[in-house]
């Protein structure tokens, strides 16, 4: 294991495709970085979460963006591999995507998943926020700002959060002890481990990455473990042609 505490540029540099011994450093090692002044040993501190029960979330449906069928998809097959292997889980998908439905399943689930767009406060703050569905009945815009995460959502301790969204692994320097971004904010929610990602993923191929990654996670491997070994799976081919070309 190879655990990295990044600050400033330095936290939107893809470690894992350093190149070492002619692959990516992903090829040899399990990547872990952290953000921010005593991050390390809060999530240390947090209990070591066998990943039984599962909440699935997204798919959303949204005036101001595009539909993602291959989020759509990439629920029904974890959703099928997990509950055939003995798991809970809960799914919300399509319209049910609210932020209702996340903020309700998270203090009762080991593992949540969320599949879908990300981008920025439109106030021009800069601050990162995620899409889900609007619930009218609620006037909810469906908008999930990094600062609703840390002040209103409660996790289990020590829960896996994979946020399966484009750029969701962004941070700011705001000239604190911590870096803003979604996976800072999720780590003061309670999580253990947040994956996300540096890059725009594209929306089919995310699919297939994140089914193998819960194969893994349902094997029993670590999340870091397991991410190592999906990667290590995209960059020899056997997840298919486009996701090792993505990986290279």
């Amino acid at each position: 294991k190879l655990v990295i505490s990044v600050a400033g540029p330095l936290a939107h540099f893809p470690f894992a495709a350093l190149p070492r011994a002619g692959s990516p450093l992903c090829d040899h090692v399990e990547i872990i970085t952290v953000q921010g002044f005593g991050m390390f040993e809060v999530a240390l501190s947090r209990p070591r979460v066998k990943f039984e029960s599962f909440a699935l979330i997204g798919a959303p449906r949204r005036p101001d963006a595009g539909p993602l069928p291959g989020a759509d998809q990439e629920l029904d097959a974890i959703s099928a591999m997990l509950s055939a292997s003995g798991h809970e889980v809960r799914v919300a998908k399509g319209p049910a995507a609210t932020k209702t439905a996340l903020i309700s399943a998270a203090s009762s689930h080991d593992v949540i998943h969320i599949a879908c767009h990300a981008g920025t406060d439109p106030s021009g703050t800069g601050a990162a926020r995620l899409m889900l569905s609007p619930d009218i009945i609620r006037s909810d815009s469906g908008d999930l700002s990094e600062d609703l995460v840390a002040t209103a959502v409660t996790l289990r301790p020590g829960a896996l959060v994979d946020l399966a969204a484009c750029s969701t692994a962004h941070t700011r320097d705001e000239g604190g002890p911590l870096l803003g971004g979604l996976v800072p904010a999720f780590l003061l929610a309670g999580a253990g481990c947040v994956i996300a990602s540096l890059w725009p993923i594209a929306d089919a191929p995310a699919a297939r990455f994140q089914l193998e990654l819960y194969r893994q996670l349902v094997s029993g491997a670590r999340p870091a473990a397991a991410l190592a070994a999906t990667q290590r799976r995209c960059l020899h081919g056997d997840l298919g042609d486009d996701l090792r070309d993505l990986e290279t």
